[in-house]
């Protein structure tokens, strides 16, 4: 995907500021967004993690996407197609936020499994220890 004026990531992107009157004559096409969907469950227990979980999805170089944020383990986030890596932020219910964690328990950026978005993508689970 891209950003405005064909910057690969909104890091590189060149900021459009948009005067009181609007703009006229600018022309945007959005990619499509697909579901991308999860449980994060206790590694102990199977039960599912009680407390907010923030995911946060990176594409190969390193753009960081919207992240999505949900309760009770399930998340859902929306993605173009692509191939991304994701890391989740969680914070347990009366708990202190725990390390951040990349899916499939990666260590970083590096060695978390990729996530590859083609379509509707479910079952991208996360266990917890």
């Amino acid at each position: 995907s891209q950003d405005w004026s064909g910057a690969e990531c909104r890091k590189n992107a060149v900021p459009l500021l948009v005067p009181p009157e609007g703009l006229s004559g600018l022309n945007v096409a959005l990619p499509p967004l697909f579901p991308v969907s999860g449980r994060v469950t206790d590694q102990t227990t199977g039960a599912a993690f009680l407390g907010t979980v923030l995911v946060t999805p990176y594409d190969a170089g390193g753009c960081q996407y919207a992240s999505g944020q949900t309760s009770a383990g399930d998340y859902r986030i929306f993605l173009p197609a692509g191939t991304y890596r994701l890391q989740f932020y969680l914070y347990p219910a009366g708990g202190s936020v725990l390390p951040v964690a990349w899916w499939r328990n990666g260590s970083s950026f590096d060695t978390a499994d990729p996530v590859v978005v083609t379509g509707t993508t479910s079952g991208i689970n996360m266990t917890i220890p």
